[in-house]
């Protein structure tokens, strides 16, 4: 493990980096790398969602990664598993498949509340696996980055929810107003008189289809209503946390013991 700062020197500096991020996918692999660094591993990977898909990596070639977590292998077993040690890491030894394969594999849950969303891969190539303080290490940065790839999962759900609630109060408001207008447009030319005196009955039914149709139109108004009230708050509530403020708040608070 890197001795040149202590543990919360360290996190201090990994705060910085997620806040200061353009996005998450840069604040991921600037954690990776830390990670990697922090618990003395030669490469890492974080693998997300239930296919456990490479979505950062650190040291790791394309073909060595594709061979360590092909079906079949230790690893890939390991992480269809991993339901069984949710609370746990779990170190595989090797031999592995290929050229320049590692000694050890780290697997560590990246887990939010009781889910599983996916998995931090690190690879070792000392003769000795890793030290308990690195593996703490591991487990520490896994919970850092399990809570961004959420976030950012959150946040894209929310913009997708309003996104379809705006193309629903559209639609809505076409399919609604067209056939609206329409009638009301063929009720004033049949009570012209252009085509003769409508009879009591005919006029009855008028009556009470625009009485319907006004009925609707103000629902219609009611709803669009709400959907702008939403957007009022829309705000408030479309990022599920603030990761730059309360990361920028967490590093206020670590700095002065870093130091």
């Amino acid at each position: 493990m890197d001795k040149n700062f202590s543990p919360t020197r360290r996190w201090a500096r990994s705060v910085r980096l997620a806040t200061s991020a353009s996005d998450v996918a840069s604040a991921v692999g600037g954690l990776l790398e830390e990670t990697v660094t922090a618990s003395g591993a030669t490469a890492g990977v974080v693998l997300e969602g239930d296919g456990f898909r490479p979505c950062e990596v650190s040291g790791f070639e394309d073909p060595e990664l594709e061979v360590l977590i092909a079906p079949g292998s230790a690893a890939r077993e390991a992480l269809l598993e991993i339901g069984d040690w949710l609370d746990e890491v779990r170190l595989l030894s090797g031999p592995f498949s290929g050229v320049d394969a590692p000694r050890y594999l780290l697997l560590v849950p990246l887990r939010v509340r009781e889910l599983c969303t996916g998995a931090l891969m690190l690879a070792y190539s000392g003769e000795h696996p890793p030290p308990e303080p690195a593996r703490e290490a591991a487990t520490a940065f896994a919970s850092f980055i399990a809570l961004l790839l959420e976030n950012a999962r959150l946040q894209e759900e929310s913009r997708r929810s309003l996104q379809l609630r705006e193309h629903f109060l559209t639609a809505l408001n076409h399919e609604l107003r067209t056939p609206a207008n329409v009638l009301f447009l063929n009720a004033d030319l049949l009570r012209s008189g252009t085509f003769g005196e409508l009879p009591p009955r005919l006029e009855q039914a008028l009556l009470e289809a625009e009485s319907n149709v006004r009925m609707m139109i103000a629902v219609l108004r009611r709803v669009l209503d709400l959907g702008q009230l939403g957007d009022q708050a829309a705000p408030e509530r479309a990022e599920v946390l603030h990761p730059r403020e309360a990361l920028a708040g967490l590093l206020r608070r670590m700095e002065p013991a870093a130091k």
